[in-house]
C-alpha cells in the first residue's frame, strides 16, 4: 500500500517493477523509518529503562528540529487534504531523515555515558526523537494502519493529536 500511494499519483498512469518496489523499500520504510524506529527504542529502552524520558532544555538544534517538523506536518496535512498523497508520503519520510541526520549529530548513545548534565542533554534528544516518531507515525497511519499503530502502542499515543509535546 505505502509503495503504491507513493510512487502512483493519483489521476497519472503508473509502471511498477519489483526493483523499484525493493528500492523504495528499503530506502523508505527499512532505511528512514525502521532505522529511526529501531535507534530510538533501543536507546531508549538502554538509558531509560524503557521510558521516554522528561526533556530538559532545549538547544538551537532542538528547536530548529522541532521547528522544521511542524512545518512539515502542515504541508503533510495540505498534501493529504489536496490528495497528494505521494508528497505527504515523501514529506513524512523526509520527518524520519530530520530525525535521523538530528541523532547522528548530537550522538545520543556517546552522551548517555557521561556525566549527570550530559544525561539531561541525551534525555532532551530522545524525548524530542520519540515525539516525532510519534507525529510521523501518525502522519503515516493513513497508508500504513497496521505497522504504525504498532510504534504507536510502544510510544503509548492512543490519540490523533500532531501537537509536539503532548
Amino acid at each position: 500500500r505505502y509503495y503504491l500511494m507513493r510512487n502512483m499519483v493519483l489521476g497519472q498512469d503508473a509502471s511498477f517493477s519489483i526493483e523499484s518496489f525493493i528500492k523504495r523499500y528499503n530506502s523508505d520504510l527499512a532505511n528512514d523509518y525502521g532505522n529511526l524506529i529501531n535507534r530510538v527504542f533501543i536507546l531508549i529502552e538502554k538509558y531509560f529503562n524503557k521510558e521516554i524520558p522528561e526533556h530538559g532544555n532545549y538547544i538551537d538544534i532542538d528547536l530548529e528540529l522541532i521547528a522544521d517538523v511542524k512545518e512539515n506536518t502542515t504541508k503533510i496535512l495540505d498534501n493529504y487534504n489536496n490528495l497528494k498523497i505521494h508528497d505527504a508520503l515523501e514529506n513524512s519520510i523526509v520527518i524520519f531523515r530530520l530525525v535521523n541526520k538530528y541523532l547522528e549529530v548530537k550522538k545520543p548513545w556517546k552522551s548517555a555515558k557521561s556525566n549527570s548534565e550530559q544525561k539531561s542533554k541525551t534525555a532532551t534528544t530522545l524525548y524530542i526523537s520519540a515525539e516525532i516518531l510519534r507525529i510521523g507515525s501518525l502522519l503515516l497511519s493513513p497508508v500504513m494502519p497496521t505497522k504504525t499503530k504498532v510504534v504507536l502502542n510502544d510510544l503509548q499515543c492512543h490519540d490523533f493529536d500532531l501537537t509536539f509535546g503532548i
